[in-house]
């Protein structure tokens, strides 16, 4: 059994590179990007775009190559000279396309300070430094909620009313998400085999020896949802034409 469900089944050195960027989750919060500056009172999709580059390479690319120098859950086996590499890559090309975008006046001045937060939360989630990296209700702050405001703010300095519905929709979707997927990486990684029976009502018994039976609804919910987000998202900028 793979380490995760959306491992691609190859040992080719990309294939490995995709697979440590956990792309599905990564496309979820890179909606919340979207859908932010989908509610933003005036939209630059140009800005945008350089905003879901600037995540791309900041926490996708950089944050998941450092946390691969911590550990390698998903038995990728990256050698950490590439993972050296591409952190320090992701974390200079994101905050340089922060800091153009503000000094060129496509956002707000304020907004820099972003850029140097946003290099904190990329190191402090990959190394695991305490409230980063936890199961908690902290991850939505930073994993969703974080991402939607800014990028609404981005677009317009400005306070929407549907920042509040949205704030609250990305909190619970990105929690719904830690839930699910601490109990699945749980299962895959530390169970190593099930025995279970089950005293159904009508009398009968039975037995459940196969670890998937536990996985697959967790799993396929999370799958679900990892096509859900950006199909919410895109839908919602699109009404904006």
């Amino acid at each position: 059994m793979t380490s995760a469900w959306y491992i691609l089944p190859s040992n080719n050195i990309l294939a490995r590179h995709i697979n440590a960027w956990h792309l599905p989750y990564s496309a979820w919060m890179l909606s919340y990007l979207v859908l932010g500056a989908a509610i933003a009172p005036s939209v630059s999709y140009a800005l945008l775009g350089w905003t879901l580059a600037a995540f791309f390479f900041g926490f996708v690319v950089a944050a998941h190559h450092v946390d691969l120098l911590n550990q390698d859950p998903l038995g990728q086996n990256i050698p950490h000279w590439q993972s050296w590499t591409l952190a320090f890559i992701g974390l200079v090309a994101g905050g340089l396309i922060g800091a153009w975008q503000a000094a060129i006046g496509n956002m707000n001045e304020w907004l820099f300070l972003v850029v140097p937060l946003g290099a904190v939360v990329a190191l402090g989630y990959g190394l695991e430094w305490p409230g980063f990296h936890v199961e908690g209700v902290s991850f939505p702050l930073y994993w969703a909620v974080g991402p939607l405001v800014l990028s609404a703010l981005a677009q317009d300095f400005a306070f929407h009313p549907a920042l509040v519905p949205a704030i609250g929709f990305a909190y619970l979707t990105a929690l719904a998400q830690r839930v699910l997927s601490t109990r699945v990486r749980f299962i895959r990684r530390r169970v190593d085999a099930v025995d279970l029976s089950l005293h159904l009502k009508t009398g009968e018994t039975s037995v459940v020896q196969d670890k998937s039976w536990f996985l697959f609804p967790d799993e396929w919910a999370l799958a679900l949802l990892s096509f859900a987000l950006p199909c919410v998202s895109v839908c919602a900028l699109l009404l904006r034409f």
